[in-house]
């Protein structure tokens, strides 16, 4: 509402019909920004809420990501692993047929040489997957 100054009102009985609309008025206000602050705050905890939800949904998410990570990283060591196990095997047979370097048959076919020359070639096929990939 839009009063005249105070000093142009006419009577006692107007200036007091004034001074009262204009506290209504007010009481008006001071309750809107009551109920503004009420929402305020129910949006400013529900956003809080979300922004706690989020948090953990992204750590769940990261947790996963490195598990899948994890478990991808082992089938590749697992496929190297077998792809040098082959190979070894490939070579013990072409062995067999063409003969064992240095015609000795005894000293390849040992426990204790197969299972360097396997972890030789395991180790080959590690280096040559890391050369592949890092760069």
């Amino acid at each position: 509402m839009r009063c005249p100054p105070w000093d142009r009102v006419a009577s006692r009985t107007e200036l007091k019909k004034n001074y009262d609309s204009m506290r209504e008025e007010i009481a008006g206000y001071q309750q809107a920004a009551k109920n503004s602050g009420i929402i305020a705050r129910k949006y400013r905890i529900k956003a809080d809420e979300a922004t706690s939800e989020k948090k953990i949904a992204d750590r769940q998410l990261l947790y996963i990501s490195k598990q899948k990570k994890s478990k991808d990283e082992a089938t590749k060591a697992g496929y190297w692993s077998g792809a040098a196990a082959i190979f070894t095997t490939i070579l013990y047979q072409a062995w067999k047929t063409v003969g064992f370097p240095g015609g000795a048959e005894s000293f390849w076919t040992h426990d204790a040489v197969h299972g360097t020359l396997l972890w030789v070639s395991t180790c080959c096929f590690a280096w040559l997957y890391k050369f592949m990939h890092d760069h």
